[in-house]
């Protein structure tokens, strides 16, 4: 009789590798301050396995992928609440150097329509009619006009409204005359 109980909790252990595959997971994701790829399916797997015996790794596994679930549904909106405003200073910063690409090339432009008429541009339209820039170049990243200010003996100077789209704040993106 021993022999085949032995024989019996073979064929079992063999059975439940649900459980131990779930308790793996759930260990790697707690392991992993709660990291939902690894802790949901590792919770997953070990409530499939606890219908199986022996139920002790599934349920280890159950027990440490519940923590890691909730571990990970407190850490969410943590870490969310710590990168959304960094991601939204990172692509403000990249349409104020996106809007300064766009104001070097009126200037550019502004160059050479002064080597080629001996005075500067009096608005954007001179640049665009002559070809020396692209329409899409007088509006800043924002999709908003910029400000063409001077010509003639004057080097004109470009200004964008910035983020907020009035001039004269303190997010006005402008390009000093060199």
């Amino acid at each position: 009789m021993s022999e085949i109980s032995t024989e019996h909790q073979k064929t079992v252990s063999e059975k439940n590798s649900c459980g131990v595959f779930g308790l793996v997971l759930s260990i790697i994701g707690i392991c992993f301050c709660g990291i939902w790829l690894f802790s949901i399916p590792g919770l997953i797997l070990s409530m499939i396995g606890l219908r199986k015996e022996p139920r002790k790794a599934a349920t280890a596994g159950a027990i440490i992928g519940g923590v890691g679930t909730i571990a990970f549904l407190f850490i969410a909106p943590l870490m969310l609440g710590i990168m959304l405003p960094a991601f939204a200073t990172a692509v403000n910063a990249a349409k104020q150097a996106k809007t300064h690409v766009h104001i070097l090339a009126v200037q550019n432009g502004s160059d050479a329509y002064h080597a080629d008429h001996q005075k500067y541009p009096s608005s954007f339209n001179d640049l665009e009619n002559g070809s020396y820039i692209l329409h899409d170049s007088t509006q800043d990243a924002w999709g908003k006009q910029m400000q063409f200010k001077g010509g003639g003996d004057t080097k004109p100077t470009i200004t964008s409204a910035g983020e907020d789209g009035e001039f004269g704040t303190e997010d006005d993106v402008e390009q000093k005359n060199n």
